[in-house]
C-alpha cells in the first residue's frame, strides 16, 4: 500500500516543484503572484506549508514560453 500523496506542501518541496528560490517566492507572494502559505506554527519561526492544489493551478495559469526560432516551422498543437 502506498502513503497517500500530501495536500500540504513544505517550502522545499515548492522549491523543487516550480524551480524557484526561497526568495524569489516569497518576493512573489508578497506581490500577490503566487499562492499565500499556510501558517502551521505560531510566531516568527513557525512552520508554513502550501496547498499542492493552488501550486499546481499557479503552475498551470503560467504562460508557455514563446520559443520563437526563425530556421523552424512553428510548432502547433494537433
Amino acid at each position: 500500500m502506498t502513503a497517500p500523496e500530501p495536500i500540504l506542501l513544505t517550502r522545499a518541496e515548492v522549491e523543487k516543484l516550480i524551480g524557484l528560490s526561497r526568495s524569489r517566492i516569497y518576493s512573489l507572494v508578497k506581490l500577490g503572484q503566487f499562492p499565500l502559505p499556510v501558517k502551521l506554527g505560531t510566531g516568527p519561526r513557525g512552520a508554513v506549508r502550501w496547498h499542492k492544489a493552488e501550486i499546481l493551478t499557479w503552475i498551470e495559469s503560467r504562460q508557455r514560453a514563446d520559443l520563437v526560432r526563425p530556421d523552424l516551422e512553428p510548432y502547433r498543437a494537433a
